[in-house]
Formats: structure tokens, sequence, C-alpha cells
């Protein structure tokens, strides 16, 4: 078992900022890659797609309060 550093981060703020949120490259690639295409699911990622165009999110809100 991996052990983990003492100084890891606790909150999301302290892990952000110790993030390097370039591309990765070379072996970073392999080192973080999962290969989820056996449990990818098209009928979900469609259903997800059909909502978001329903809801129109790229349309403006209106403005309150005028």
């Amino acid at each position: 078992m991996t052990s983990l550093p003492p100084n890891r981060s606790t909150t999301l703020k302290t892990a952000f900022r110790a993030c390097d949120v370039g591309p990765l490259l070379g072996s970073d690639v392999e080192r973080y890659y999962v290969d989820l295409s056996a449990v990818r699911n098209t009928e979900a990622i469609e259903g997800v797609s059909a909502r978001l165009d329903f809801l129109n999110l790229d349309r403006v809100p209106p403005k309150v309060g005028l």
C-alpha cells in the first residue's frame, strides 16, 4: 500500500493551490489514464446532452430588478 504524505491537502482550496493545472505529458499520461470504455454508457451521455439542450444553457438569463 502506498503511504500518503503528511502534508497532503485537506481542503479543495489547498488541493487546487498544490495542483499543476498544465496538460499531462509523457509518463504522466500513463500514470493517470484510466480506460473507461468498458463502462461508458452512451445512452446516459445522450440523455444528459438532451436535457442540457432542453434547458438551453447558452441563453442569457433575464436581468432581474430593473
